[in-house]
C-alpha cells in the first residue's frame, strides 16, 4: 500500500516539473501557422465566393451606368423611359424622382437578395483581409461590391472600393469600368440634395481633371466609354461655373440695387460672360447649346453695362445661328441696346426684321411703327411710308380702331395740299366709323381747312380771302408816342369770290359742328390726337366765322350799311353766343355815329364768335388767330364809320373805343397762351399794330420775322409789312388834304 502512494506521488512530482520547466524559442516551422491560417480564410472566402455566384447566375461583368447622364447644362438627366402616373404636386414642391428598374438579367426574388447580401459579407471580408492587395480576387471583388451598392441604392457605399480599385490603376479593362461607375456615382450627387458636409462638385472636378493622366485613359475602351462622359462633364461643369458667376452677381444686384452695383457684381457678370465665350470657343457649334453659350454671354455683359461686348455677342449668334430660339429676342435686344446709344439708323432694320419674321409676336406692331420713326427723322420718307403700312395691315382686322390711327399718321408724311386731301379722303372711306368719332372730325376738318384755303386764288390772310389795305378815303389822326398828332387811315378788305370747293368745305366744317354733339372719347396718352382734335374743332369755327366776315365785307362793299341782308347760319352750324349788351359799341356810340342796325348786329355776332374761339378751354392756334380777326374787325369798323360819315368827324369817343380795343387785340395776339402760337396771325398782328400803334412796347420787345440772333438790327417798318395779303401805306409826307 505504501509502495502505491510512493509510486503516485513520483507521477505527480514529475509533472509539476515538466509543466514548470522553460518553453525552447520558436522555431521556423510554428510561424507559418498565421498564414496558413489567412490563407486558409482567404481559400474559404473564394470558395464562398464561387459558391454565391453560381448559385446567384449572374454575370460578374461590366455594370451598364444607367442612372444620369450630364446634359449640356450639366444637369443630371436619366437615361431610362419609364411610365409612370404623376400626381398633381404642391406650388413649389419638387418633383420625385422616378424609381431604378433592375439590370437586365436581374431578378428582385427575395431569395436572390438574400444572395445577394451574403456575397457582398463575403466580398466585405475578403478586401478586408491585410493580404488582400495580394489576392488575384482583390480588384473583381472591389468592383463586383462597388456594383452592388450602386443598385442597392447605396452609391455612398460604393465610392471607397472604386477610389481604392483606381489607386493601383494597371490600365486594364477593369479600371475602366471603375472609373466609369465613379464618374457615374459622382454625378448622381450633382441634382440630389448632398448630406450635410459633402462637396458635390470638387471630387467630380478632380477626377474629371486626373482621369487624362491615368493609364487606363491609353485603353481601347476608354476612347468609346470615358472621352464622351469627359467631354460632357467639362462643358456641364464649365456651364455651372458660368451660372455660379451670374448667381453670385444677381445676388448682389439684389441686395444693392441695380444702379448701385459694386465692382464685385460688375466682376461676376463679366467672369460669366467670359466663361460662356470660352466654352463657345473651344466646342463652337458641337456644343449641344452653342446658341444659348452666346445668348448666356451676351445678357452677362448687358449686367456689367458692357454694351459694346454685348452687341457684338448678339450680332455673332444673330449671324451663326440663324435658327436659334434665342434669335428673335437677341434681334429685339440687339435694336433696344442700338436705340439706347442713339444709332437709329442701325436699329432700324433690325426692328423691321423682327417684324417681317415674326409677324405674329406681340412685340412686331411696336418694332414696326419705331422702326418709322426713326425712318422719319432721319428723312428717309420712303421706308418710313413703308413701315407704317404695314402696321396698318398688322392692325387692320384684330384691332382696326389702331390700325385707323396709324393710317392717320400717313398723312403727315405729304408735303403737298393734294396729296394730304388725297390721304384723307382714302382714310375716310377706309375708316369713318371703325377709327372712332375724334379721328373723324379730325380727317373732316383737315378737308375743309385744305378746300377752303384752296378756293381762294387772290389774298390769304390767315384764312380770309381778302387785301387788307390802308383806306385811300378815310384819315384819322390820332396821338403819337410823345403826345405828337400822327396821320392813321384804317384798313379797308377788298374780298375776292371763292371758287366751288368753297361751299363743299364750309359742309364740312357743319359736319364737324354736328360730330362734336356726339361722345367723343380721346386717350389722354395720345397727345398728338388730342391736339388735332383740338385744333379741328378751333379750325371748323374758325373758318366759318370767317365765312361770315367774308360775306359782310362783300355786302358792304355792293350796298349800304342799312340794305344788309340778314347773314343766317346753315343748318347745324356752330351756334353763336346770345348777350344782351353791346360789346363792340354802346347803345349811346351807335347812335352818335349813326351806325346802321344791320350792320352793328352783324359786327356784334362776329365779335361774339371770335370770342368763343378765343375763349376756347384748351391750347389750340386758333385762339391767336381770333384775336388778330377780332382787332381787324374794329379796325374795319372804324373804317365803314368814317366812310359813312361822309367828312363829318367822328366823335373822339368812338375813335379811342376801337382803336383801343383793337390795339389790345393785338397785343394780346403777340402774348399767346403756351401751346396757342400761330406765326402767320402773329405777324398779322405784328403789321397791323405797326400802323395802329406805332408806341407799343411789344414792337421792340417782340420781332417776329426778324432772326432773334441778330442784336444789331434795327425794327424795318416796311420788311414787318411783307405779309401776304397785307399792304401797308408807306410813310408819306403831311398833305393839305390830311391837314384836318
Amino acid at each position: 500500500m505504501i509502495r502505491g502512494f510512493v509510486a503516485r506521488g513520483l507521477v505527480l512530482a514529475s509533472l509539476v516539473f515538466v509543466v514548470s520547466l522553460p518553453r525552447p524559442a520558436a522555431t521556423a516551422p510554428a510561424a507559418a501557422e498565421p498564414d496558413a491560417e489567412l490563407d486558409s480564410g482567404a481559400e474559404l472566402t473564394r470558395a464562398r465566393i464561387e459558391d454565391l455566384e453560381s448559385r446567384l447566375g449572374e454575370p460578374a461583368g461590366r455594370l451598364e451606368p444607367r442612372a444620369c447622364r450630364f446634359n449640356a447644362e450639366g444637369v443630371c438627366v436619366f437615361r431610362h423611359d419609364y411610365r409612370r402616373r404623376r400626381k398633381k404636386l404642391r406650388s413649389g414642391e419638387p418633383e420625385p424622382l422616378p424609381p431604378l428598374e433592375p439590370r437586365p438579367g436581374r431578378s428582385l426574388d427575395p431569395e436572390l437578395q438574400v444572395l445577394r447580401d451574403s456575397l457582398i459579407r463575403s466580398c466585405e471580408t475578403l478586401v478586408a483581409n491585410p493580404r488582400a492587395d495580394t489576392l488575384p480576387e482583390r480588384d473583381p471583388c472591389l468592383y463586383r461590391l462597388a456594383a452592388l451598392y450602386v443598385e442597392r441604392q447605396e452609391p455612398e457605399r460604393a465610392l471607397p472600393h472604386l477610389e481604392r480599385l483606381l489607386a493601383r490603376d494597371d490600365g486594364g479593362e477593369r479600371s475602366v469600368w471603375a472609373a466609369e461607375l465613379l464618374l457615374d456615382v459622382l454625378l448622381r450627387r450633382w441634382d440630389y440634395p448632398p448630406p450635410p458636409g459633402l462637396d458635390p462638385i470638387s471630387p467630380l472636378d478632380r477626377w474629371h481633371a486626373r482621369l487624362p493622366t491615368m493609364p487606363l485613359w491609353r485603353h481601347p475602351l476608354a476612347e468609346e466609354r470615358l472621352k464622351p462622359l469627359r467631354v460632357a462633364i467639362d462643358q456641364g461643369l464649365r456651364w455651372r461655373v458660368g451660372m455660379h458667376y451670374l448667381e453670385a452677381g444677381r445676388a448682389t444686384a439684389k441686395r444693392t440695387g441695380w444702379a448701385n452695383l459694386d465692382q464685385q457684381a460688375v466682376d461676376n457678370f463679366t467672369r460669366c460672360a467670359e466663361t460662356f465665350l470660352e466654352l463657345h470657343d473651344d466646342y463652337g457649334a458641337r456644343h449641344e447649346k452653342a446658341d444659348t453659350l452666346l445668348w448666356n454671354a451676351s445678357s452677362c455683359y448687358d449686367a456689367a453695362y458692357e454694351v459694346e461686348l454685348a452687341m457684338a455677342t448678339r450680332r455673332q449668334l444673330l449671324a451663326r445661328y440663324p435658327d436659334s430660339e434665342h434669335y428673335k429676342n437677341t434681334l429685339a435686344y440687339l435694336a433696344g441696346n442700338l436705340e439706347a446709344l442713339g444709332r437709329y439708323g442701325e436699329s432700324a432694320p433690325l426692328r423691321e426684321a423682327f417684324a417681317a419674321r415674326y409677324v405674329k409676336d406681340e412685340r412686331a406692331a411696336d418694332m414696326l411703327y419705331n422702326a418709322y420713326r426713326f425712318r422719319l427723322e432721319l428723312g428717309q420718307t420712303s421706308q418710313a411710308r413703308t413701315n407704317l403700312e404695314g402696321y396698318v395691315e398688322l392692325f387692320k382686322k384684330k384691332n382696326p380702331k389702331k390700325a385707323a390711327r396709324a393710317f392717320w399718321v400717313l398723312g403727315e408724311l405729304e408735303t403737298q395740299d393734294a396729296g394730304q386731301v388725297e390721304h384723307a379722303e382714302a382714310y375716310l372711306r377706309a375708316f369713318s366709323k371703325a377709327g372712332g368719332s375724334a379721328l373723324r372730325i379730325v380727317a373732316e376738318a383737315r378737308l375743309g381747312e385744305l378746300g377752303w384755303r384752296g378756293s381762294c386764288r387772290r389774298g390769304d390772310v390767315t384764312g380770309l380771302c381778302a387785301i387788307v389795305a390802308p383806306r385811300p378815303s378815310a384819315a384819322l389822326t390820332l396821338a403819337g408816342p410823345r403826345g405828337q398828332p400822327r396821320r392813321y387811315r384804317p384798313p379797308m378788305i377788298q374780298v375776292h369770290l371763292r371758287e366751288l370747293g368753297a361751299d363743299n368745305s364750309l359742309r364740312r366744317f357743319v359736319l364737324v359742328s354736328k360730330l362734336l354733339r356726339q361722345k367723343t372719347r380721346i386717350p389722354p396718352e395720345d397727345r398728338q390726337l388730342v391736339q388735332a382734335y383740338r385744333d379741328a374743332v378751333g379750325a371748323a369755327l374758325a373758318y366759318t366765322t370767317d365765312a361770315y366776315f367774308e360775306e359782310l365785307a362783300r355786302q358792304v362793299d355792293r350796298v349800304t350799311s342799312a340794305s344788309l341782308a340778314e347773314l343766317r347760319s346753315p343748318r347745324g352750324d356752330f351756334p353763336t353766343p346770345s348777350r344782351a349788351d353791346a360789346l363792340v359799341l354802346s347803345e349811346t356810340q351807335r347812335a352818335a355815329v349813326g351806325a346802321s342796325k344791320e350792320l352793328m348786329a352783324a359786327v356784334e355776332r362776329l365779335e361774339l364768335r371770335y370770342r368763343a374761339l378765343a375763349a376756347l378751354p384748351f391750347s389750340t392756334p386758333w385762339r391767336t388767330v381770333a384775336r388778330a380777326r377780332a382787332g381787324l374787325l374794329r379796325e374795319w369798323l372804324l373804317g365803314q364809320l368814317v366812310v359813312e360819315a361822309r367828312g363829318r368827324p367822328l366823335p373822339p369817343d368812338v375813335v379811342e373805343t376801337l382803336t383801343t380795343s383793337a390795339r389790345a387785340r393785338y397785343e394780346r395776339c403777340l402774348q399767346p397762351e403756351e401751346g396757342s402760337w400761330e406765326p402767320a396771325a402773329a405777324a398779322f398782328c405784328q403789321a397791323r399794330l405797326l400802323a395802329l400803334a406805332p408806341d407799343s412796347a411789344l414792337l421792340v420787345r417782340e420781332r417776329v420775322l426778324m432772326n432773334k440772333t441778330c442784336e444789331t438790327c434795327q425794327l424795318d417798318a416796311p420788311a414787318l409789312a411783307q405779309v401776304e395779303g397785307v399792304v401797308l401805306e408807306p410813310p408819306l409826307a403831311a398833305s393839305e388834304d390830311d391837314a384836318d
